[in-house]
């Protein structure tokens, strides 16, 4: 392996510099999206017609 020469010195140095202020720098600032709290798949609504209906009938099984 030949030894560098005072110019592939310089652009090394000079690459390596350029190198160095990049690292720990993001490319693109991240953005941290907020998440809306997750909703039931089923509304109060018809949980409210299911619970109704199961007690309905089985309040008809108990009488009769």
């Amino acid at each position: 392996m030949q030894a560098q020469t005072p110019q592939q010195r310089r652009a090394n140095e000079a690459f390596a510099k350029s190198e160095t202020r990049k690292r720990g720098k993001p490319t693109q600032e991240t953005v941290v999206k907020k998440q809306a709290p997750q909703k039931s798949p089923v509304s109060p609504v018809w949980l409210g017609e299911i619970y109704f209906y199961y007690f309905l009938e089985e309040e008809k099984k108990e009488m009769g």
